[in-house]
């Protein structure tokens, strides 16, 4: 019997990626060999970020896909005199770190068009920022400290100024406790422009922005020696086994992390060579927060979107590529397809329009697929209109060329109370609107998981999240089943 396959392609859930690819993938450990702590390219959004303003910020197309840009600016007021627009990062404290990113400044051209990289940041009031001025004063193109007062330079070393223009620029803070090392690199980097030596700080957050200008800002990369935010300072002695610095959390983590790897490793060491092979796959794919993820839930015996699929060869096979919705309704579509087909899920979480571009083939695998289950939307939220039936349209081109039957699965609902805010429920509805009027000039079936979940949205999802409970889960994964079934079921090679 001829061996079907059938790939389910859904993606709603994170936010876009550009056409033209950007920068090659940062290695595993910086020269200094600090570990990657994280990558952030905003293809899937800023949502790991803090602004002072989140009004003042937005993502917007760039050169090679979408940046984050402060493009206004922020009405937010410091404590003591220090830059007003940044955003943090949410999830990264570190002690050492080397910081990297590409910027454009977008601010018109005058003597104090800036700039801003944020670290050590602890609170408001106390942190450390380079501050990239057109042209150096002791308030300009500095290395400042925030403790308590209003900024004071502490830079030993600076350069006439920072020779803004309206291209992109690439910037690098290498920070070293030890030492109180603080090392400012621009376009050059070999040779720093600014550097300063202190220890006040010992860790913090990191962020970027400007002290009061405007800018665009691109593949942030931070190296670095995670911690823990030490607890306030005690006269009391700290319990027993908990860390009592900076470093010795920094430690700990590392420790912790690494006997994850050390297991894992193990554990995938006595794997066949095709489950072998799936677990590289995810390695080179899942990135640095979806991998230490997917490495517990292995070494706990927890079943996961990411399980390996030992395939039945009498059954259709079928690959999921999508988002953490996809992720979340994969094993209740396996568990309704059992016996039917095999379910496999793509070795990432994919995000928007521009993503699939850059990704399709990747996830195709070089494989004959018979059905193609899609869907792009919830990471296109802003995108512009025309952009995301551009992209979409060239997905649907290439996916034809497989031969597979093709499903485009609309985008779900989004609440009203998420952090997008309430225009972002009606802009779904949009994007749905304009990928219907394309799937039916190329004659594709469309499965609506947005009619499926909007009558129980009250139950199944939260008012301020995205994503849906277990039970929106299951009958998002039912949907999904019956469209597969049906797919099938009109094909001439189902079994």
């Amino acid at each position: 019997m001829h061996r079907s396959m059938l790939l389910l392609l859904t993606c709603s859930l994170t936010v876009w990626h550009a056409a033209s690819s950007k920068g090659a993938e940062p290695s595993a450990t910086s020269s200094d060999g600090l570990p990657l702590v994280f990558h952030e390219d905003f293809e899937h959004g800023a949502e790991h970020w803090e602004p002072t303003d989140k009004n003042a910020w937005k993502i917007v197309a760039s050169r090679h896909g979408s940046a984050y840009s402060q493009h206004q600016a922020s009405k937010y007021t410091p404590p003591v005199r220090s830059p007003f627009n940044f955003a943090l990062r949410k999830d990264a404290t570190v002690g050492d770190f080397v910081l990297e990113a590409d910027c454009l400044s977008t601010k018109p051209d005058y003597n104090h068009r800036d700039l801003c990289l944020v670290f050590g940041y602890q609170d408001a009031s106390h942190f450390y920022y380079v501050h990239l001025g057109k042209k150096t004063d002791d308030h300009a193109n500095q290395i400042f400290i925030v403790n308590g007062t209003p900024r004071t330079k502490i830079s030993t070393k600076t350069t006439p100024g920072t020779n803004w223009d309206d291209l992109w620029h690439h910037v690098k803070i290498v920070r070293r406790v030890s030492d109180g090392r603080i090392d400012i690199f621009f376009d050059d980097m070999q040779r720093p422009v600014m550097q300063a030596v202190d220890k006040t700080f010992a860790w913090g957050r990191v962020g970027v922005g400007s002290f009061d200008d405007i800018g665009d800002w691109d593949d942030v990369v931070l190296y670095g020696t995670k911690v823990d935010r030490p607890a306030a300072t005690s006269t009391s002695a700290a319990p027993a086994g908990e860390p009592t610095n900076a470093q010795e959390a920094a430690a700990k983590k590392a420790a912790e992390d690494a006997a994850v790897t050390t297991k894992y490793e193990a554990l995938v060491a006595t794997f066949s060579p095709e489950r072998q092979a799936w677990q590289r796959t995810l390695q080179a794919n899942l990135g640095t927060f979806y991998l230490p993820i997917h490495k517990r839930s292995l070494l706990a015996g927890r079943s996961s979107c990411w399980d390996f699929v030992e395939d039945d060869p009498k059954l259709p096979r079928v690959l999921l590529i999508g988002d953490s919705i996809s992720g979340g309704y994969t094993l209740p579509t396996r568990r309704a397809l059992a016996g039917v087909a095999n379910v496999h899920k793509a070795p990432e979480n994919c995000g928007p329009t521009a993503n699939g571009l850059k990704k399709l083939d990747v996830w195709l695998d070089g494989g004959h697929w018979d059905v193609v289950h899609f869907n792009f939307g919830i990471h296109d939220r802003r995108t512009p209109l025309d952009a995301y039936s551009e992209r979409l349209e060239l997905i649907v081109n290439r996916l034809e060329k497989t031969g597979a039957k093709l499903i485009w699965a609309t985008t779900a609902p989004i609440p009203a109370g998420t952090k997008d805010g309430p225009t972002m429920p009606a802009a779904i509805v949009e994007r749905n609107e304009v990928a219907a009027k394309l799937m039916a000039s190329h004659g594709i079936a469309v499965d609506d998981l947005y009619a499926t979940l909007l009558p129980h949205a009250s139950r199944v999802m939260k008012i301020d999240d995205v994503h849906p409970n277990g039970e929106g889960y299951e009958l998002l994964g039912q949907q999904v089943a019956a469209s597969i079934r049906k797919e099938l079921a009109s094909s001439t090679k189902t079994p």
